[in-house]
C-alpha cells in the first residue's frame, strides 16, 4: 500500500507524522490578497449565502401554485436546493483567518463560483417554471403564495449569482510552508 495517493484523497499525500506521531501538514497554503479585508469579504459570502438559503427554503415552504406535483416546477426548485446545499457546504470549509490548506481551497473556493451559478440558473428555471404554470393553469387562488415563491426564487437566483462573482473576483497567492501545523 506504499506510494502516493491518487484521486479524491491524494491530499493526505501532504500530511506527515511528527516525532511525537501527530499528523503535521506540509502542503502549501493559499493566502487571501484581495483589497477588501478577508473577514469583511467573508461576511459578504456568508450574507449572500445566507440570502440565498432563505430563498431557496422560503420558497419551499409557500404553497406556491405549481408546487404541487408539477414536474417542471418541482425538479428545477428540487436542483437548486441540492446546488444551493453544496454552496453552503463549501462556505462552511473557509476560515477566518483568510488562510486556507490547498485542499480546502480546492474544495471551496475554486468551487464556488460555478456552484454559485448552478444554484442561479436552476433558481432561474424554477421560477420560469412556475411561470409557465401561471401561464397555463392561473394560480388556483394562490396568488399570494405564488408570488412570494417567484420573489424568493429570484432572491435565491440573484445571492447565489453575486456569490458567484465575489468569490470569483476574490484573489489568492499560493505559498508553500514547511512544518505549520494548524489542525485537521
Amino acid at each position: 500500500m506504499g506510494g502516493k495517493r491518487k484521486g479524491r484523497r491524494a491530499y493526505l499525500n501532504d500530511f506527515t507524522t511528527n516525532l511525537q506521531g501527530d499528523y503535521v501538514y506540509q502542503g502549501s497554503h493559499f493566502h487571501y490578497t484581495g483589497e477588501t479585508p478577508w473577514e469583511r469579504q467573508l461576511r459578504r459570502l456568508w450574507g449572500l449565502t445566507l440570502a440565498m438559503a432563505i430563498g431557496l427554503v422560503g420558497g419551499g415552504f409557500l404553497p406556491a401554485a405549481g408546487m404541487n406535483g408539477v414536474l417542471y416546477v418541482v425538479v428545477p426548485y428540487l436542483a437548486s436546493v441540492i446546488a444551493g446545499a453544496s454552496v453552503v457546504w463549501a462556505m462552511a470549509k473557509l476560515r477566518r483567518e483568510g488562510k486556507l490548506r490547498s485542499y480546502v481551497y480546492e474544495a471551496s473556493i475554486r468551487k464556488l463560483p460555478t456552484r454559485g451559478k448552478v444554484t442561479a440558473v436552476f433558481a432561474v428555471l424554477a421560477a420560469a417554471g412556475e411561470g409557465l404554470y401561471l401561464i397555463l393553469n392561473g394560480s388556483g387562488g394562490r396568488t399570494a403564495a405564488t408570488l412570494g415563491y417567484l420573489g424568493l426564487e429570484a432572491l435565491a437566483a440573484v445571492a447565489a449569482w453575486r456569490l458567484a462573482g465575489l468569490s470569483s473576483a476574490a484573489s489568492w497567492e499560493e505559498r508553500r510552508e514547511g512544518g505549520t501545523d494548524i489542525g485537521l
